[in-house]
């Protein structure tokens, strides 16, 4: 049976979680979203992620929401593929006053954060398009 660990490893001052999974002797590493369950921790790491010039996404989602469950696999792969963004995932029912803070209206929601920032978004479960600004803004 593979084993599975979570490490923290400090990148820039930002704890970033990862999973090594151990097998055989065989050891995979997978990045992890940052789960975020309050205001004052959102605002943590987004100051983490302005100190060190990475860019943050913020993914707003819900447990209830269909179009979230289809889009979160994608964006935990993306944070595998991107490893120098902070992806961070915040369930509006867990994190009200976050939700209430950024005025979510619909999940998903993702805004993508830079020094401090909003640059840009994407509201809903549209997979080319969410794909498309990450790979712009990691460039």
């Amino acid at each position: 049976m593979p084993i599975a660990s979570p490490l923290l490893q400090k990148m820039g001052g930002l704890e970033v979680s990862k999973v090594v999974h151990e097998h055989q002797g065989w050891r995979l590493i997978t990045w992890q979203v940052i789960g975020i369950h309050s205001a004052s921790e959102l605002h943590t790491k987004l100051n983490a992620a302005t100190r060190t010039s990475r860019l943050g996404i913020l993914y707003f989602t819900a447990t209830w929401c269909g179009p979230c469950c289809f889009i979160s696999p994608l964006y935990t792969s993306l944070a595998e593929k991107y490893r120098k963004i902070v992806f961070l995932k915040v369930d509006i029912d867990e994190a009200r006053d976050v939700a209430a803070r950024w005025n979510i209206r619909s999940v998903p929601s993702f805004f993508f954060i830079k020094n401090g920032k909003e640059v840009d978004k994407v509201v809903g479960a549209d997979k080319s398009a969410l794909e498309r600004k990450i790979a712009q803004y990691a460039s």
